[in-house]
C-alpha cells in the first residue's frame, strides 16, 4: 500500500526515523535525540529542538545570552512533529509574533513530570522569565488510559527498554506477543528465565488490574501533583503560568479537511490490533469532558491560567498530520491562540 501520508505530508517520514535517536537520561526519565542533525531537524546536546529568532537559531545554551525569555513546554507537539522544518514550529511562530526568544522545551513522548524536570533544570540561568506555557497533557491523558497494571509510578511511554540490546528486544517483544504478556516484565530477566516466563513465572506473578475509572483517579491525582508544582514554581519566579490542553483532533469541533480524512483512514489500517486502537476507544467526549472540569477547577484553586484549547480548531483547512501534531500552518495559529492567551491574563 502506498504511504499516503508520506505524499501529503513528506516532512513525516523524517519524523519517523528519528524514533531510535531518544535518549534515557537522569532524573528526567528522556530526552528527545541529543545533537540530531538533518536538513530540517536539529537539536542542541540536550535534546532540545532549535528555535528561530530573527536571523539565527537558538538553543538552551542561549538563555544568559538574553535578558528576558519565555519557554513554551510540551511533547512531541511543541517538539515539532509534524512541521516542516525548526522555521515553523510553535516556538518559532511565538519568536517571529512578538519579537523575543521562545525556548522549546518539547520532549518526544514526555510526560508532565519529565517536562517539569527539564524545565527546572535550566531556569536558574534565565536573568528574567517572561511566560511559561505548558501546552500538554495529552501523553499525560493517553498513557494513564493505556497502562492498566498497577503502579506507584507514573505512567509514560518510556520504560528504559531503549537501553537494553537488539537481540533482548527482539526476543523479549516476540515472547510478548505470542504470550500476550507484558515486555517489560521479561525484558530484565535472564535468557532462560525470559523464555520460561510464560509457563513458570507469569502464574507465580499474577498481575493486578486498575479498572477504567481507577486509571481515570490515578491521571486526576497525578494533574492535581502538578498543578501544584507550576503554581508553586510561578509564585516562587513571580512569572505568568499558563496550562493549555493541547488538543486531541477527536476532541475538536473541526470539520477534517480531505487531505487529514485520507491521512486519518490511512493510519488507521497501521493501527489494527494495537494499543493506541484499544486505548483510543476509552478516549471519549465524556473523559473529556471530566478531564476539563477537573483541569478547571484545580487551576482555579492554585491560580494558574488554564485555557482548553479544543473549541479553538474549527477551521475546514488542512491542521493535522495525526490525531495530535500539527502542520506548519497547525503551528502557527496555535501561537496566535497562545499569545492571544496569554495576553488576557
Amino acid at each position: 500500500m502506498t504511504n499516503i501520508r508520506y505524499k501529503i505530508f513528506p516532512q513525516m517520514r523524517e519524523y519517523d526515523r528519528m524514533k531510535s535517536h531518544m535518549s534515557i537520561v537522569p532524573f528526567a526519565m528522556l530526552s528527545g535525540p541529543i545533537c540530531y542533525k538533518s536538513k530540517n531537524i536539529q537539536t542542541d546536546d540536550y535534546g532540545f529542538r532549535f528555535t528561530k529568532f530573527k536571523d539565527r537559531y537558538i538553543c538552551i545554551n542561549d538563555i544568559e545570552n538574553f535578558n528576558k525569555i519565555n519557554f513554551v513546554i510540551g511533547g512531541s507537539t511543541v517538539f515539532g512533529v509534524g512541521s516542516t522544518s525548526d522555521n515553523t514550529t510553535i516556538s518559532s511562530n511565538l519568536s517571529k509574533k512578538t519579537g523575543e526568544p521562545w525556548f522549546n522545551l518539547g520532549i518526544r513522548g514526555g510526560i508532565a513530570l519529565t517536562e517539569y524536570i527539564h524545565l527546572i533544570r535550566f531556569i536558574h540561568k534565565a536573568k528574567k522569565i517572561e511566560n511559561i506555557v505548558f501546552f500538554s497533557g495529552m501523553n499525560d491523558i493517553y498513557t494513564n488510559m493505556l497502562i492498566d497494571t498497577r503502579s506507584n509510578f507514573d505512567s509514560s511511554f518510556q520504560n528504559g527498554i531503549e537501553k537494553y540490546s537488539c537481540k533482548r528486544k527482539f526476543v523479549s517483544y516476540i515472547l510478548s506477543k505470542v504470550y500476550f504478556i507484558n515486555q517489560q516484565d521479561i525484558i530484565r530477566l535472564p535468557f532462560k528465565k525470559m523464555i520460561m516466563y510464560p509457563f513458570v513465572e507469569q502464574t507465580k506473578n499474577k498481575k493486578e488490574f486498575l479498572t477504567n475509572e481507577e486509571q481515570i483517579n490515578k491521571m486526576f491525582d497525578n494533574f492535581k501533583r502538578n498543578f501544584l508544582l507550576y503554581a508553586s514554581l510561578a509564585k516562587q519566579l513571580d512569572i505568568k503560568m499558563t496550562y493549555i490542553l493541547q488538543p486531541f483532533v477527536e476532541w475538536t469541533e473541526k470539520k477534517l479537511s480531505d487531505d487529514e480524512i485520507s491521512v486519518f483512514k490511512y493510519l488507521e489500517t497501521l493501527q489494527i490490533g494495537t494499543e493506541w486502537k484499544t486505548t483510543k476507544n476509552k478516549l471519549t467526549k465524556e473523559l473529556y469532558d471530566r478531564i476539563n472540569s477537573f483541569l478547571s477547577n484545580e487551576s482555579n484553586k492554585v491560580n494558574i491560567n488554564f485555557i482548553d484549547s479544543h473549541s479553538f480548531y474549527k477551521t475546514n483547512e488542512t491542521l493535522f498530520v495525526d490525531a495530535v501534531h500539527l502542520n506548519d500552518y497547525g503551528c502557527e495559529i496555535t501561537s496566535d491562540f497562545i499569545l492571544n492567551n496569554i495576553e488576557k491574563d
